[in-house]
């Protein structure tokens, strides 16, 4: 009989133990189960943002494309404005010659134009009037040439190498011109001796009268 209760005691002792035992694992599974839960709820939080990661990835991967063919439009852009300043810069080139080519025309025409005037200012000065009845000539008129021997610091007056020895006279008008034929201006007698004269300068003046310059009364 005491052995029997002695067993009865131990299997109750173990009834006891695998009650706790079913407990701790009945708590334990409730543990797992709402870590489980927790998991879970974590697992779609993640899903969901991989679908925005997703998504974003896929805007950005657009935006990059779209970025792309913006920047080969920007060099394009680029290269055409370059060919467009080479063809711009080549074409001021020519322009530059052209009107280089036409100042030099113009100077030209102007020097044509000023030794015409001069001629004209000669023609003027000496040649007879068209149409006039020339008066009778009392005596023949000598021609005289000589040099321009000085200019006075004023430059209104030069020295020639003529005098009344060539038959200057107060008041006669001279000729000034270059060795080559190209006229000057004129001069008036002011002072005569035997072999030099003085002469007043008179307007228009066509270049500069130097030494050595011609004079003559023709």
């Amino acid at each position: 009989m005491k052995d029997m209760e002695v067993q009865i005691a131990g299997l109750q002792g173990d009834l006891r133990d695998t009650q706790a035992s079913l407990e701790n694992t009945r708590n334990d599974k409730a543990m797992q189960e709402a870590l489980t839960t927790e998991l879970k709820g974590n697992v779609a939080i993640l899903a969901a943002n991989m679908e925005q990661y997703s998504a974003r990835v896929q805007e950005l991967q657009v935006a990059r494309e779209a970025a792309d063919r913006q920047l080969e439009d920007v060099k394009a852009a680029a290269q055409d404005a370059q060919e467009q300043l080479v063809i711009a810069e080549r074409k001021n080139r020519d322009l530059d010659s052209k009107i280089s080519t036409l100042t030099e025309q113009v100077s030209a025409r102007d020097e044509q134009i000023q030794s015409l005037q001069q001629r004209v200012n000669v023609l003027q000065v000496y040649a007879p009037n068209v149409g006039a009845t020339p008066a009778p000539a009392t005596s023949a008129k000598v021609e005289v040439y000589g040099k321009v021997t000085g200019i006075a610091n004023d430059g209104d007056t030069i020295f020639v190498s003529l005098g009344s020895d060539d038959g200057i006279k107060d008041g006669m008008t001279l000729l000034v011109y270059k060795n080559d034929g190209t006229y000057i201006a004129t001069a008036q007698i002011n002072s005569v001796s035997a072999d030099k004269s003085a002469a007043r300068v008179l307007s228009p003046v066509l270049g500069t009268i130097t030494e050595g310059d011609n004079v003559t009364n023709k």
